[in-house]
């Protein structure tokens, strides 16, 4: 898949790392070492993600990295959740930062529709599979 990114990607990959750049400041102290370890990994998944998709070889490849950018924004959706249950952040900083992920995950699932190869074939140009006949497994 030889293709160049459009501006929508690439202001989808900047609004990316500004996200990762502002949770990073917001959760260096915020909760305990492995809490924040894991929120830190799952916030460069996205961008990993994002990074890997413009180096696709194929239009499913390309899918599967928005569709993991994708779930990484859900799961930073619920740790924010976490981080304002347990008061590691107030708020009105995890519902910002909530709302950036959301935005974001709608952006990437946009860009998902808009690719065409990234759904199932429509089960009427599937071909019809031949029925085999059953068996005799008498014994």
């Amino acid at each position: 898949m030889n293709r160049k990114l459009n501006i929508g990607e690439m202001q989808m990959w900047q609004d990316a790392e500004n996200l990762v750049e502002e949770i990073y400041r917001q959760i260096s102290d915020a909760g305990s070492y492995s809490f924040n370890r894991h929120f830190r990994r799952i916030v460069l998944a996205i961008l990993g993600n994002l990074t890997e998709s413009g180096h696709a070889t194929s239009q499913p490849q390309y899918c599967a990295f928005l569709s993991a950018a994708e779930s990484a924004c859900n799961e930073i959706r619920h740790m924010l959740r976490t981080a304002r249950y347990y008061r590691y952040l107030p708020n009105s900083v995890s519902d910002k930062l909530e709302e950036e992920c959301r935005e974001l995950a709608l952006r990437i699932q946009g860009v998902i529709r808009n690719t065409e190869s990234c759904f199932p074939v429509p089960a009427e140009k599937v071909k019809a599979r031949k029925k085999r006949p059953k068996k005799n497994n008498n014994f």
